[in-house]
C-alpha cells in the first residue's frame, strides 16, 4: 500500500494497487486517526467522495461512509437538522417515531439498508400491537429522513420509499346533519363553550386555529377574522403559539351577524369571568379561554362535547368533524367549491372536492325526488 505520508487535505493520488485515495479532516475521529480516508477506481469517484465528505462536515453532519448505521444518522437527523425546520408538536411526534425505527433497526449499516428489511421492522411494530395507521406514521417519518440523506448523496436511493407500509382503511368523513346541529345547540344554550363550537369550529377553524384565536385578531365591527397564529402543546403539557398550517389559513374570514352577536355576548361573560378569577387569570388574549383564561385542553373540550351530544341523543363526533361538517354543508348549498375552498381554507382543492362528490343521504334524496318530478311528473 503507497504511504500516506505527504498527501495533504484534499490531495487525490494514486496508490501502488492502481487505486485512487483522499481524505478529509474528520472533525468525529480519533487522535490516531483524525482523517478520514476515501478510495475509488478512479480519481472523478473519489473526488466525489471527498466533495460529498466536506459538505457533510460544514453541514455538521455525520460523513458519509459504509460504517454510518442507520441510528447515527437518524440522531443527526432529528437532533441537529429536524429542529427549527418544524413546529414543537411536530418534532416531539418525529422523536417518538424515530426512538422506535432506532430500536429495530439502529445498528444496521444506512448503506447495506434494504426495503425488505424496512418492511419486516413495520411488520414487527404491527406484531407489536401498533396500528396499521401507526405504522404508516412511523414510514412517514423514516421516509422523510431518508429523502434527506438521499438528497445530500448519504445514499444512493431512498429505500424506505420502496418499502410499501401496511394498508390502512380510510377513515369516512361524519359530518353533522342539521337536525343534529339544531339539538346539539339547544342543549348547549348558555354553555360557556358554545361560541367555540357554533362560531370558532363551525367557520372551519382547525382545533389548533380556534384555541389560539386571540381578540387582537377579531374585528368584530368589520365582522372579520384573522387567523395569525395556532396553538401547538409540547411535551411536558406547555403550548407555544405557532403560525398557521399553510398559507391558505390566514386568509381573512368574514363573520355572519349572528356570529357577531354570539361573540359580542362571550366577550361580555369573559370579562366577569376575569373579574372572578383576579389574580389567578393568565392573560393570552384568547377568545375562547378556560375560565382563568389559559388555552382550553382538546382532550377537556372532546369529553365536554361528547357530553353534550350524549345528552342531546345525537351521536358523538370528533371535533375535526366541525369542519368535515362546514365543507359538507357548503357543498349541500351548492356553494361554488372555489368560494368553499376560499371559507373552510383547505389548502388542496382535491380535499374539499370529495365533499362534493359524496353529497349528503339529505341532498341524494332531494335530487332523486327531482328526477322523479322530472320523469314522472
Amino acid at each position: 500500500m503507497a504511504k500516506r505520508r505527504g498527501h495533504g487535505e484534499g490531495s487525490i493520488y494514486r496508490r501502488a494497487d492502481g487505486r485512487w485515495a483522499g481524505s478529509v479532516e474528520d472533525p468525529g475521529g480519533q487522535a490516531k486517526r483524525p482523517r478520514k480516508y476515501l478510495y475509488g477506481k478512479s480519481r472523478a469517484e473519489v473526488q466525489k467522495k471527498v466533495d460529498l465528505a466536506r459538505r457533510a462536515i460544514e453541514d455538521g453532519r455525520p460523513l458519509p461512509n459504509d460504517r454510518l448505521t442507520v441510528g447515527q444518522f437518524l440522531q443527526w437527523w432529528i437532533a441537529d437538522h429536524a429542529p427549527g425546520r418544524v413546529q414543537p408538536r411536530t418534532l416531539t411526534s418525529y422523536q417518538q417515531k424515530v426512538r422506535h425505527i432506532t430500536r429495530i433497526l439502529g445498528k444496521v449499516q444506512l448503506s447495506r439498508l434494504t426495503a425488505t428489511q424496512v418492511e419486516r421492522a413495520f411488520n414487527q411494530l404491527l406484531a407489536e400491537g401498533h396500528s396499521p395507521g401507526g405504522v404508516r406514521a412511523i414510514r412517514a417519518v423514516f421516509r422523510t429522513a431518508m429523502n434527506e440523506a438521499d438528497k445530500k448523496d448519504i445514499v444512493s436511493k431512498n429505500v424506505v420509499a420502496l418499502a410499501d407500509g401496511p394498508k390502512v382503511k380510510k377513515r369516512e368523513k361524519d359530518p353533522l346533519t342539521v337536525a343534529e346541529m339544531r339539538a346539539i345547540r339547544a342543549q348547549m344554550e348558555g354553555d360557556r363553550l358554545m361560541p367555540l363550537f357554533f362560531v370558532g369550529l363551525a367557520m372551519g377553524l382547525r382545533e389548533g386555529e380556534a384555541f389560539g384565536l386571540r381578540w387582537s385578531d377579531v374585528d368584530l365591527d368589520r365582522g372579520m377574522v384573522v387567523i395569525s397564529k395556532q396553538i401547538q402543546r409540547t411535551r411536558g403539557g406547555g403550548f407555544v403559539f405557532d403560525d398557521p398550517k399553510t398559507e391558505a389559513s390566514k386568509a381573512p374570514l368574514e363573520l355572519t351577524a349572528g356570529q357577531v352577536a354570539m361573540l359580542r355576548e362571550h366577550r361580555r361573560r369573559l370579562k366577569k369571568e376575569r373579574l372572578a378569577a383576579g389574580t389567578l387569570w393568565v392573560d393570552h388574549d384568547l377568545v375562547f379561554p378556560t375560565p382563568r383564561g389559559t388555552p382550553l385542553d382538546a382532550s377537556n373540550v372532546r369529553r365536554h362535547f361528547h357530553k353534550a351530544c350524549e345528552q342531546a341523543n345525537v351521536r358523538p363526533r370528533r371535533i375535526h368533524d366541525w369542519r368535515v361538517t362546514a365543507a359538507s354543508w357548503l357543498a349541500d348549498l351548492n356553494i361554488h367549491p372555489d368560494t368553499a375552498k376560499q371559507v373552510t381554507r383547505h389548502s388542496q382543492s382535491s380535499t374539499l372536492m370529495e365533499f362534493y362528490t359524496q353529497a349528503s343521504s339529505e341532498s341524494r334524496r332531494a335530487a332523486l325526488e327531482a328526477l322523479d318530478g322530472l320523469f314522472n311528473g
